[in-house]
């Protein structure tokens, strides 16, 4: 009977064996998966970030352009303004030499 009881005891202590390896196998296998989703899910996070940054730099630079350009405009305008305003009085000192020989 000793002999039979530490073979059984020999015995359920490998299948316990067993089945530890076994769930630490599974256990392993899991952490794996899990340590790979979520590497992905940090790459595809690190993508979205450097898109959204790529994003909002473009935005700055045409908002940077479009002020450039109403600046532009209004120096054109006002230079425009200037050159007309500049003929004008030209014109009004040569009607004025051209008053005074009439005179």
């Amino acid at each position: 009977g000793g002999a039979s009881s530490a073979q059984a005891i020999a015995n359920a202590a490998l299948m316990s064996q067993q089945g530890i390896s076994s769930s630490l196998a599974k256990q392993e296998q899991s952490n794996s998966m899990l340590r790979a989703q979520q590497a992905s899910q940090n790459q595809n996070l690190e993508a979205q970030g450097e898109e959204d940054l790529q994003t909002q730099n473009y935005n700055k630079n045409q908002d940077l352009l479009r002020m450039a350009s109403a600046r532009k405009q209004q120096a054109d305008a006002a230079r425009a303004k200037a050159t007309q305003q500049l003929m004008g009085g030209i014109g009004q000192i040569a009607g004025g030499f051209g008053g005074t020989k009439d005179e």
